[in-house]
């Protein structure tokens, strides 16, 4: 099959992040060409998504960097392409080799592959200078005992993962030890906990610059995990540091030798100034890009597109309105009822009103963006009024659990 259109974006991976960007190509004339698992490309929220010049390519349930690449590089090969985006995590490295190879924008293979090791960025990060917390990376209890010492607490983190999973606060040597014992191949980064607002930078960046920037505040829900819970943009606290931060996004940017992409920063606003958290050069979660379209004004999947196609991006933030995202979260049971999902979305300012939660549904909360249940998207005039329309929601929406009953024999 030979598909013909003078501009074409090749899309690598979909999921609800993706689809918005098929839709930003075709109002700027932009054919896509697809890469993800035939579940996916079918599934009813793609009904009516795609043009006559699309190419969708079904993958075969890859889980690694080189099936996504072969499933990718084939998908190339059907019709030329102008540019190459990842969608998450999984396709950073698969579309950094596509874009490389074919001399296309994008980050950089040796950005992506930095990007996608938490252990690679703290090495690179200390030999640079740069403010991050201190970190010892183990594959033993007794070298982690020893390290985390009179440290305690400390943060365990896998060296690759998304959505805080495996992230978790130890504060015994107990934990400590169980923590290392069930982690995955390749070690654990243990690392100093700043206990300190924390906040991500969304920008983009062009030849290695930074050409737009918004700052966000962010709630974790209650330790010892960090499930994001609510986001804020533009964040208050953030913006307080505005200059202190965009250079440290200016200096991480630099450090990874990012050429062209968006990245996603995550950093705590400690008294001594903003400490880098780590990088990615993917599209942010979290509703992260409606949250930065309500606020600045600025269209983050037509401006990347463009910036991949090495065209102008034609954007020019201003500030409109306050917004944020909130999500859905209950405690550990079985669902009984939910409630106020109708309510929720007529009320004034909310945007986005999703719940996934039926009555009958298991909830296990193991510390990761999974256990959450849903999200409402919500736009305010002011600051003030935004905090008071969360209120108003958080009151509103409800997933009742009624715990669950002791397993057989106990």
């Amino acid at each position: 099959m030979t598909v013909a259109n003078t501009r074409r974006v090749l899309l690598i991976g979909l999921g609800h992040n993706g689809r918005p960007y098929v839709s930003a190509a075709h109002r700027l004339g932009v054919a896509v060409t697809v890469v993800d698992t035939a579940p996916i490309l079918a599934a009813a929220e793609s009904a009516g998504l795609f043009d006559h010049d699309d190419v969708l390519v079904p993958a075969h349930t890859p889980d690694t960097d080189q099936q996504w690449y072969l499933a990718a590089r084939r998908a190339a090969d059907l019709a030329p392409v102008s540019a190459v985006l990842a969608f998450s995590e999984p396709h950073v490295i698969a579309a950094a080799l596509i874009a490389d190879e074919l001399g296309l924008a994008g980050p950089g293979l040796f950005a992506a592959t930095v990007s996608r090791s938490k252990a690679l960025q703290r090495v690179l990060f200390e030999c640079h200078g740069l403010a991050q917390p201190r970190f010892h990376l183990v594959n033993r209890a007794d070298d982690a005992a020893q390290w985390a010492g009179d440290r305690l607490p400390v943060v365990c983190k896998p060296i690759n993962g998304t959505g805080s999973r495996g992230v978790v606060l130890v504060s015994t040597s107990a934990q400590l030890e169980q923590a290392v014992a069930e982690a995955e191949p390749g070690g654990t980064l243990l690392e100093e906990f700043l206990d300190a607002p924390e906040g991500s930078c969304e920008a983009l960046v062009s030849s290695g610059r930074l050409v737009f920037v918004s700052l966000t505040d962010k709630t974790t829900g209650p330790l010892p995990h960090f499930t994001e819970i609510s986001h804020t943009v533009p964040g208050p606290l953030a913006e307080a540091a505005r200059a202190q931060i965009e250079e440290l996004a200016a200096q991480a940017v630099a450090v990874l030798s990012v050429r062209d992409a968006i990245v996603h920063m995550e950093y705590r606003l400690t008294p001594a100034g903003p400490t880098l958290i780590e990088l990615a050069v993917r599209t942010p979660g979290d509703r992260l890009m409606e949250l930065v379209e309500h606020a600045w004004g600025v269209d983050l999947y037509e401006a990347l597109i463009r910036l991949t196609l090495r065209e102008p991006i034609g954007i020019e933030p201003r500030h409109h309105a306050w917004a944020a995202s909130w999500f859905v979260t209950a405690p550990d049971g079985i669902v009984t009822d939910v409630a106020g999902v109708t309510q929720t979305a007529a009320l004034d300012g909310v945007r986005v009103c999703v719940v996934k939660a039926a009555p009958g549904d298991v909830i296990e909360n193991r510390g990761s963006s999974a256990d959450r249940l849903g999200v409402v998207v919500v736009a305010a005039p002011s600051l003030d009024s935004l905090r008071d329309r969360l209120d108003t929601v958080s009151s509103t929406i409800r997933v009742n659990t009624t715990p669950h009953p002791l397993p057989v024999g106990e």
